[in-house]
């Protein structure tokens, strides 16, 4: 019984990470308005999960999406944790309140507010400081408008999916691939790669130098051993996205004038603190996202029965990540969200009626073994990271 609700906890879980994909398929009217579609499953369970089993969901959201993307030793993850955490224990608090009284539109919108206040302190706190109060308008009510729009997308699934129908609050089992179990029960007790454990290993001993370095010159020269790490191993690390957070940060940082004055703006003092603040913020922030790309891998098992599970999750994303959806789109927004959902409503039911193939790659385990065999020259590259950020690190600190 509790292997079946944890199959559907970790579909659930996968369908989130799916959705996040999903959203950067259909067009946005501003570039930086994000709908939030991988909240979707969060507020269908509100329908179906119990307390405990929705806690357990958002926890397995917040920490599958921060190793898809490669952010679990950033501040990113720190933000989109804190803003998870906040939306999923609001939305929560509502349904179990007020059930009959606030529909899904209106617990979206509540999450989603809650989400954003959260995420705009920690923003104060951590790296924009006062100039947050400059952004927390536009971003309150872009968070309203994408609530309302994931609210509705809610209801729609609820009205419209053919998959939902076959599950019922009493239930304890959600339709899955045939050959999901079988499979899972074969891999995900697999041991883990001696690469993949160094990997995390070396990423946490590089931590340390990397945020505790004073000069901002060669924190950015730590940065740029990142790259040429993740280039090293194989990773793909995209640099322009970086650039612009590191521009937005030491942007909002000038905002509020700190120190030395060294240029005008019409009226307006640019503030060598403020800058020096900024840049340093902004190149904690994209070093440690990049850091994280190098070390974190999908492919590392947790042992025990919450590790399976966890594993189980990035199965299940991976065969939702075999379904091909139509590109074309045409009306408003709301009518793109309606037809991706349908068509993944489709794709659903075929899957999980055993319709399509299983999607896992058999070559995959000839690649964990091939990483294996290169262990030497991963530890070697390891080592040879490690010294170089802990060399520049005591340059400044005992180099004075």
């Amino acid at each position: 019984m509790r292997s079946d609700k944890f199959d559907t906890i970790a579909l659930f879980a996968a369908l989130s990470l799916f959705l996040s994909i999903i959203e950067l398929l259909i067009p946005k009217p501003f570039p930086f308005f994000r709908i939030g579609l991988a909240n979707l499953p969060l507020l269908l369970a509100l329908t179906f999960f119990t307390p405990g089993e929705f806690i357990l969901l958002v926890l397995l959201k917040i920490f599958g999406q921060a190793i898809v993307a490669g952010t679990l030793f950033s501040y990113v993850f720190l933000f989109s944790a804190v803003g998870s955490v906040s939306a999923g224990l609001v939305m929560l608090s509502f349904r179990r309140l007020y059930p009959r009284f606030i529909s899904l539109v209106g617990i979206s919108v509540a999450g989603a507010f809650g989400s954003n206040c959260a995420q705009l302190f920690f923003a104060a706190w951590m790296i924009f400081g006062r100039s947050t109060r400059l952004i927390a308008p536009p971003f309150l009510l872009a968070g309203t408008i994408s609530g309302i729009l994931l609210g509705s997308a809610a209801m729609f699934m609820l009205h419209n999916s053919r998959w939902l129908q076959g599950y019922s609050p009493a239930a304890v089992h959600m339709p899955a691939s045939p050959k999901a179990e079988e499979t899972i029960l074969k891999r995900s007790y697999m041991k883990n790669t001696r690469g993949d454990i160094l990997l995390l290993a070396a990423g946490l001993a590089m931590i340390p130098p990397f945020i505790f370095q004073s000069s901002i010159v060669l924190k950015a020269v730590h940065i740029v051993l990142f790259l040429i790490y993740g280039f090293v191993l194989g990773k793909r690390i995209r640099i322009i996205p970086g650039i612009i957070i590191l521009c937005t940060v030491t942007a909002a940082s000038l905002l509020d004038p700190l120190g030395e004055v060294f240029l005008y703006i019409g009226s307006f003092p640019l503030t060598m603190g403020a800058f020096r603040q900024g840049l340093t913020r902004g190149l904690n922030l994209i070093g440690m996202v990049y850091l994280s790309r190098c070390t974190i891998s999908t492919r590392l098992r947790i042992p025990g029965e919450y590790g399976r599970l966890f594993y189980k999750v990035f199965f299940y994303f991976e065969e939702l990540s075999s379904i091909r959806l139509e590109k074309g789109f045409s009306g408003g927004l709301m009518k793109n969200i309606r037809e991706k959902l349908s068509q993944l409503d489709t794709r659903l039911m075929m899957w999980s009626s055993g319709h399509t193939e299983n999607t896992v790659k058999p070559a995959e385990d000839a690649v964990e073994n091939a990483a294996e065999k290169n262990r030497r020259f991963i530890c070697i590259t390891v080592l040879i990271m490690m010294f170089l950020h802990w060399a520049l690190f005591f340059i400044v600190k005992f180099g004075r």
